[in-house]
């Protein structure tokens, strides 16, 4: 007697039609060889990979990517390359795993996806060009360019498969969503027969994603059960659980069947064209009470595909069951479950739009985590953390410090890195304020996910020949690239920098005289996006811009504002070239590490990374220790509050050649900050040293000093201030780039003053006051 050997489950649901994907990659599984035994051995006929399996691989010490990262730093490859060659390559050497089956199959399996930066979701045109060069870049048949089925993503595939790239298009949620993208793919191929190409080698899929479906509109079925004290209610609640997901695929694989068998797609099917595969994704499953197989087993069908992570896969192998074309099983139930949730007020299609959204900030937010984990690790081969060297005179620092409540309490660190308003106030109104004001403690953590984009904008005005970079910006918005500028760059260097904060027209007038227009960009900058100011000077320059610059003008201008504001939607309808959204809890004169200042610090080649990384450093030991009188940022501001309390509250700021511009945005940082309800510090700056009697007793120095930058006279006058009594407070920087660093340690400092004398540093009670006088002095001219 005979038995004939069970086929795999993989086996099983390749013979019912579907082609079983593993959603993962990564170098050491390709390169162990065990991706290779899944091809084998376990029936896997494609891959799958996205931003978050990216991120978990190269975060992973173990995860075979170490020496290749050292190698590219070493290189001075810049962060992206090094995320674009990694990624490539491993997309690469699993097309050539999969190639195999690819060619036996003529091109119906074996396909490798890799996903375009997930922050091009509602970009079509840069979405459109990334995943042409993507594509390219790979150089294999049988790579597959995920894009999302946002509208501006759509728009996108229909193009790229215009020009005859593979797409793997996600994020598709609804019904609706789905028929877009179908409809998109059919006029890709119509446009790609029309220009006389070959469409049988055009290859694509439509990604649903499954499990989200369950898991949010089971929330939503809890929220209602909670609603109702009906037994008979709560029962027919509890019914719907867990069957939203199936029963909206099961719809959309209809209409998959309706599409390509209309005489849209016959025609084009003739001339070789492929149907567009259902592909099933999020497939494990996310509610334990559910059977782990469950958006498995259910959704078996012809011209499917179903991508599945390794304990779904797992799991698939060890005891699945599969049931051919069950994916049309029970087609009333289905149509019955979606009509009971509408009834109750649940519409698919709104809940598709609700997790498309979440689940593009998802990737985006992975992407973000990716790059930051390749930034470190840049940040770390750069060598050991440099600070400034702090020294107080004696008496500077008050006994009665030790006393005060805020150290008393021994908690103070974590506090404000919890960012607890009541350090500041006890005032229900003023915290709100100050909840929507302490981004700036961590913004060398956030922008470091970002900081390849400043890289790729720099580059290309580089390439296009950019000559002048101009600034458009009040206060807090151009004070801090400003200094940067000066203290840093070199005399000369390209491109120029102007800032322009003023709406003079003999200022306007010199500008003009000293820039060309097509070789100059322009940064509106305006948190608000309502700067007078700012505004006037924009239209004024879009207009000259239009009429001297053939094509888009928008392309000479790009925006940095916080989301939701009136220039980003200026920015947008104008065809700005980038629009750079800051942090909304991080106030202007706050502003100097986040995009404010970084953008066009970068733009003028200024090395923000290093900048960036002293910050990083600086916030890190300000984080760690906990205590204040060790604390190299905390402590300073202690000190000068205690020091104004007890009447000397005039900070006189002395500075070497190299760092005077730093007082500038000193000054406005502590006048702006402290000088509140009769409280505060006054900073005195661009005074010449004199001699100890013509100061009163109200006065503490603060001095910045460069390493090896020598003044006599300077030096002579500290030495004598500090001989006679004063309170003085000498910072010695050990190079021009620990600007970076200094601006947090006196951000944080003047934000522990305020918190001393018991005042908001962070509200800002003029300033609509004075746009307004603004507008009305500009109305009336």
């Amino acid at each position: 007697m005979t038995f004939k050997a069970r086929l795999l489950p993989t086996h099983e649901l390749r013979q019912a039609g579907q082609s079983p994907w593993l959603d993962n990659i990564s170098r050491r599984l390709i390169r162990s060889g065990m991706l290779r035994t899944l091809i084998e051995e376990s029936g896997i006929l494609g891959v799958t990979s996205n931003p978050t399996i990216f991120d978990l691989a190269m975060g992973n010490p173990q995860g075979g990517y170490e020496t290749e990262i050292r190698r590219m730093i070493r290189q001075r490859k810049s962060v992206f390359e090094i995320y674009d060659s990694l990624t490539i390559q491993d997309i690469r050497d699993a097309c050539d795993l999969f190639g195999p089956i690819y060619r036996k199959t003529q091109g119906e399996d074996g396909f490798v996806s890799l996903e375009v930066v997930p922050a091009l979701a509602y970009d079509e045109e840069a979405t459109f060009q990334e995943a042409t060069r993507l594509f390219c870049a790979v150089r294999r048949p049988n790579v597959m360019i995920k894009v999302p089925a946002t509208p501006d993503g759509i728009r996108a595939i229909r193009r790229l498969i215009g020009n005859g790239i593979n797409i793997n298009v996600t994020l598709i949620f609804s019904i609706e969503q789905y028929r877009d993208v179908a409809h998109a793919y059919l006029a890709g191929l119509r446009e790609l027969w029309a220009k006389g190409r070959d469409i049988r080698g055009v290859h694509s899929v439509a990604s649903i994603f499954v499990s989200r479906i369950d898991t949010m509109i089971d929330k939503k079925l809890d929220i209602l059960q909670q609603q109702t004290t009906e037994d008979s209610r709560k029962s027919r609640l509890s019914s719907l659980k867990g069957k939203a997901a199936c029963a909206n695929s099961k719809l959309i694989y209809q209409e998959f069947k309706r599409i390509f068998s209309n005489p849209a797609f016959v025609h084009l099917k003739a001339a070789g064209a492929r149907v567009q595969k259902v592909l099933w994704g999020s497939t494990s499953t996310k509610n334990p009470n559910y059977p782990d197989l469950i958006y498995v087993e259910n959704l078996v069908g012809k011209d499917t595909v179903n991508t599945m992570p390794d304990a779904t896969l797992n799991a698939l192998l060890d005891h699945g069951r599969i049931r051919p074309n069950s994916i049309e099983e029970d087609m009333e139930g289905a149509h019955q479950t979606i009509q009971a949730l509408e009834s109750l007020g649940i519409l698919l299609n709104e809940v598709g739009e609700i997790l498309q959204r979440q689940g593009t900030k998802a990737f985006r937010d992975s992407f973000d985590s990716l790059i930051r984990t390749i930034e470190k690790r840049v940040a770390c081969e750069g060598g050991k953390k440099v600070l400034s060297k702090v020294v107080y005179s004696k008496g500077t620092q008050p006994r009665t410090l030790v006393e005060l409540p805020l150290v008393k309490r021994g908690d103070f660190v974590e506090r404000l890195f919890r960012k607890d308003p009541t350090l500041w106030t006890a005032d229900e109104v003023h915290q709100m304020i100050i909840n929507r004001r302490l981004g700036w403690l961590r913004v060398s953590d956030w922008i470091l996910s970002k900081l390849y984009k400043l890289d790729q904008l720099r580059d290309q005005l580089k390439a296009e020949g950019i000559r002048d970079v101009v600034l458009l910006g009040m206060g807090g918005s151009s004070l801090a690239p400003e200094i940067m500028d000066l203290i840093i760059r070199r005399p000369g260097q390209r491109p120029r920098f102007h800032v322009l904060d003023t709406t003079d027209p003999g200022t306007i007038i010199k500008l003009e005289k000293s820039i060309t227009y097509k070789t100059t960009l322009f940064i509106v900058a305006s948190k608000s996006g309502t700067t007078i100011e700012t505004a006037s000077q924009f239209r004024y320059f879009y207009e000259k811009v239009s009429h001297r610059v053939k094509g888009n003008a928008g392309r000479q201008f790009i925006a940095i504002t916080d989301e939701g504001s009136p220039l980003e939607s200026l920015a947008r309808q104008t065809n700005f070239r980038k629009i750079f959204l800051n942090p909304s809890d991080i106030g202007g004169r706050y502003s100097a590490l986040s995009y404010f200042g970084l953008v066009p610090a970068s733009l003028v080649g200024i090395d923000i990374r290093i900048l960036n990384q002293r910050a990083s450093a600086l916030c890190q030991m300000t984080e760690s220790e906990l205590r204040v009188e060790k604390n190299p940022a905390i402590w300073l501001g202690f000190v000068l509050g205690e020091l104004a309390k007890q009447g000397k509250d005039k900070v006189t700021i002395w500075t070497t050649k190299s760092l005077r511009p730093f007082s500038s945005w000193l000054e406005q940082l502590i006048a702006e900050s402290t000088g509140k309800e009769g409280k505060g510090l006054i900073p005195i700056v661009g005074e010449d040293p004199g001699p100890p009697v013509v100061y009163g007793e109200d006065r503490v120095f603060v001095v910045l000093k460069l390493k090896g930058e020598t003044k006599p006279v300077l030096s002579k006058r500290i030495q004598t201030i500090r001989k006679t009594g004063f309170p003085v407070i000498e910072i010695e920087w050990p190079d021009k780039m620990m600007l970076g660093a200094e601006f947090l340690r006196w951000e944080i400092a003047v934000a522990c003053a305020g918190a001393v004398l018991g005042i908001n540093p962070f509200d800002e009670p003029n300033v609509k006051e004075s746009k307004d006088i603004t507008f009305k002095i500009l109305k009336e001219f």
